[in-house]
């Protein structure tokens, strides 16, 4: 028990003494409560199959981790998803050999993580939230707008095609549908997605970055 609430209190901490403060003292309870029982719902994922959903029953390994360059970046996602939006914050990292990825709620709260290397795919579930996407799904979206183009070729479904045209890249399937649309720009002498729509799932989402 007291580690549960050694843990609570470190995820609190992230909050900061300011946003706890506007909080008051009953929306800081309820805070605190929801941050203990998520302690006790933290799931760990890890394997070398461990593969996200490109399509319909259609999963797809991830590209070499080294194919993203070192680059540190946090960015706020705002999620449309039947006809409902959700924030989300994403902190993402490449040293050139691991990817470390991180999703956090708007008040600074550690919602999922994943690390990918050549060892695998490892992925943690701090909070059991039926909204909350996995891990390995919001990594595939964040490469699909950041790995180069050429990294995928040799990983897409057969008949599946990935091309960018200008400032938009385009993933169709193997039926001539398309799939993903992302829309990008230039940050920094980077190329870096600012929206991003997956047509078969029914979601978009919007990039600003921090």
């Amino acid at each position: 028990m007291m580690l549960k609430i050694k843990l609570a209190l470190n995820l609190l901490s992230l909050l900061g003494a300011q946003t706890l403060l506007a909080l008051g003292k009953k929306s800081f309870l309820i805070v605190a409560t929801v941050l203990l029982v998520s302690c006790t719902s933290v799931n760990h994922q890890g394997s070398l199959s461990l593969k996200p959903y490109l399509d319909t029953g259609v999963q797809v390994s991830l590209p070499s981790a080294q194919v993203v360059p070192p680059v540190e970046f946090q960015e706020v996602l705002d999620v449309t998803y039947q006809n409902q939006s959700h924030s989300l914050i994403v902190m993402f990292k490449s040293d050139g050999h691991s990817l470390t990825l991180t999703g956090l709620s708007h008040l600074g709260i550690k919602l999922f993580g994943a690390t990918y290397s050549n060892q695998g795919l490892q992925t943690e579930q701090f909070i059991n939230i039926k909204e909350l996407p996995k891990p390995e799904q919001v990594l595939l979206d964040v490469l699909l707008g950041h790995a180069p183009l050429e990294a995928w070729h040799n990983l897409l479904p057969q008949n599946y095609k990935f091309t960018q045209q200008d400032n938009r890249r385009i993933l169709v399937n193997d039926q001539g549908r398309i799939i993903y649309e992302i829309d990008l720009t230039i940050k920094d002498n980077v190329s870096v997605p600012t929206k991003l729509k997956n047509h078969n799932f029914g979601y978009e989402i919007s990039i600003s970055y921090l």
